[in-house]
């Protein structure tokens, strides 16, 4: 993984630009390299069971899902779909809620989202 191009972003939102009016300047994204075939970043198809993209079915995931689908990142990035019903645990994916469209984590097992930064 190249860092050439990253630029280190301030962690204190104090430090933030601010324009003449008091507004917040957001920063330009320093995260504008492309996965592709003789890229910077290839696609390696064996990760696909490594990182997998989870996904709760409303407005916020439906970018990310059609860019996967665009990009032709099916076989690359496996998905994995939670219900949208939360509970006091956070979304669940299958084994706990079966909500129709939910998924199992196949590779980490979790039965709620949380349990993935556990």
């Amino acid at each position: 993984m190249s860092t050439k191009d990253h630029k280190p972003q301030p962690n204190n939102f104090r430090a933030m630009p601010i324009g003449p009016d008091g507004s917040f300047k957001c920063p330009d994204s320093t995260f504008r390299n492309l996965i592709e075939q003789d890229g910077n970043f290839e696609p390696e198809k064996d990760i696909a069971s490594m990182c997998p993209l989870h996904v709760e079915t409303s407005m916020w995931a439906t970018r990310t899902l059609n860019v996967r689908k665009l990009k032709g990142h099916e076989d690359i990035i496996s998905l994995s779909i939670t219900s949208p019903r939360a509970d006091e645990h956070g979304w669940p994916l299958a084994p706990v809620d079966k909500f129709p469209g939910a998924t199992n984590d196949l590779l980490h097992g979790p039965v709620h989202l949380k349990d993935l930064s556990l």
